[in-house]
């Protein structure tokens, strides 16, 4: 077996994955903590109560981890450390506590590991994807089996919220001003134009698209099941937010209560990517960046 511990800017999550004879694999098991651990970030600094919550939710898992036989694991860390001043001590710190290594991992890997995760999904195809996570948003072109652009954004739906948002829920004008900033970020990666995306072939991931998908399924009367989100649904969306708020936290509330502060920043980040780069619809998949960190990992194995 292989575990997965990703620390991201909005959760740490534990995944579990067995290794078929075949060399695929598949998730038996996964847990998370909703740690906010952007919030607890300062002049690009993580505050020692930030390191606390960090700590003590990484030694639920090494006590997880500990009752397992036969494990390998690897612990991740996304936008959620890799731009902090205090990175280095807090992964020696991980390491002296919690005895777990962690491999903290560019933009840029992250977005490739991106890629590699929804491949085991949708297979070769001309695509593209982002990923909107708690501190950062990546962005991935590909066709076929090769990656041809990815970069990424320092902005992200936890990050938004603390920079922008003065109250507990976003005013319009604030959307507007997270819309506006994410305009800029994206005028400044050189996305090639000459790639053409069909429609059914822009895919997005993480929790943030995970949790409007549920979101959409619950409050336009959708199909539990469906994983599609379109531009005029994400109008939609917005529309019920201004007009009957209430309505809207009450949902949210059910669905995805941890990320009710954040998932409206987040909607707002990937509506304004779909609007800058002409995308009429995403399709929401499920896999990401740990699959496509253990598929590099398996790889890096085999050749060995």
């Amino acid at each position: 077996m292989y575990v997965i511990i990703d620390i991201g800017s909005n959760t740490i999550r534990m995944a579990v994955y067995n290794i078929e004879t075949d060399k695929s694999f598949s998730q038996i098991m996964s847990n998370k903590v909703s740690c906010g651990i952007a919030g607890y970030i300062n002049d690009n600094e993580m505050s020692a109560e930030g390191v606390e919550v960090m700590i003590e939710a990484l030694k639920q898992f090494r006590i997880a981890v500990d009752g397992m036989s036969d494990v390998n694991v690897f612990a991740i860390a996304t936008a959620s450390i890799r731009e902090l001043k205090n990175k280095e001590k807090i992964v020696a710190r991980i390491k002296s506590e919690v005895g777990f290594e962690v491999e903290v991992i560019s933009g840029q890997e992250e977005a490739i590991y991106d890629y590699y995760g929804i491949m085991k999904d949708i297979g070769d195809t001309t695509g593209m994807l982002t990923d909107c996570g708690g501190g950062s948003t990546e962005i991935s072109l590909f066709t076929g089996d090769k990656i041809i652009f990815a970069d990424t954004m320092p902005i992200g739906s936890l990050n938004a919220y603390h920079r922008h948002v003065d109250g507990i829920f976003p005013a319009e004008e604030e959307l507007l001003s997270i819309k506006a900033e994410t305009e800029n970020l994206l005028s400044k990666l050189s996305i090639p134009d000459d790639i053409k995306v069909s429609p059914g072939h822009v895919y997005a991931i993480g929790g943030t698209v995970r949790a409007t998908c549920k979101l959409a399924n619950k409050l336009l009367d959708r199909n539990k099941s469906t994983s599609t989100l379109s531009a005029n649904e994400y109008d939609e969306l917005f529309k019920l937010y201004y007009t009957n708020q209430k309505k809207f936290i009450r949902t949210l509330l059910k669905v995805k209560p941890e990320r009710v502060q954040s998932l409206v920043t987040g909607m707002c980040i990937q509506k304004s990517i779909m609007d800058r780069l002409g995308c009429e619809e995403i399709t929401v998949s499920e896999s990401g960046v740990r699959e496509g960190f253990l598929m590099n990992k398996l790889e890096e194995i085999n050749k060995n």
